[in-house]
This record gives C-alpha cells, structure tokens and sequence, in this order.
C-alpha cells in the first residue's frame, strides 16, 4: 500500500512537471496557471483509463508527444525560448498551486485504489 501512495504519486508529479515543461514551451499565450491545469487534468485522465483499460491509458499517454510533435512541426512559431523560460520562472510563484497539485495526486491515487 506504500507503495501506491508514495512511489506512484512521486513518478506521477515527475511525470507532471516534464509535461508542464514541454507544454509551456509549446504555448504563447497561455499563463502557467492553465498550462499546470492542462498538465494535471492529462495525468488525472491518464491515471484513471490506466485503472480502467491499461491499453487505453497507454494510448492516450503515446497519443500525447505525437500531438506536442505535430504542433510543433506544423509551426514552428509555437517555439518561444525567452517567452518559456519567463513562463518557467514564474513557478516559484505558483508554488502552492503546484504543492496542490501534488496533494490532488496523492488524493487521486488512494481513491483509485480504494475503488
């Protein structure tokens, strides 16, 4: 049972802040408030179809980087290094949001397995 509420949700928020990375350099115009929503509500849904149909969490969680590659491939604009690292600096800011976050992990996985 430790197992389920400490190593999964920690791998879960690893999981959670690469996401949030790439997402931030792929968005212009979003704030980091959605974009950590995004990046949550993916790895929530990613989490619940793997309890549900392990094939389907593991094609949605392959069907992700394709979809980030495409955006990028498709324009290039999208790419903003100064804009991100701006957008990636404000996260000592949003830091409670992130600690959040990680409660909502840790909430989310004991309900699974609960279930």
């Amino acid at each position: 049972m430790g197992k389920y509420l400490v190593l999964f949700p920690i791998v879960a928020f690893a999981w959670f802040i690469i996401l949030t990375v790439l997402l931030t350099f792929l968005a212009k115009t979003r704030s980091l408030d959605s974009i950590l929503l995004v990046s949550m509500s993916v790895l929530a849904a990613i989490r619940v179809t793997a309890h549900y149909n392990v094939d389907l969490s593991r094609d949605f969680s392959k069907m992700l980087p394709f979809a980030l590659l495409g955006v990028f491939l498709i324009d290039i604009s999208y790419f903003s290094i100064p804009a991100s690292m701006h957008a990636l600096q404000q996260t000592s800011a949003q830091m409670d949001s992130v600690v959040y976050y990680l409660v909502f992990i840790i909430g989310l996985e004991f309900l699974l397995r609960i279930l």
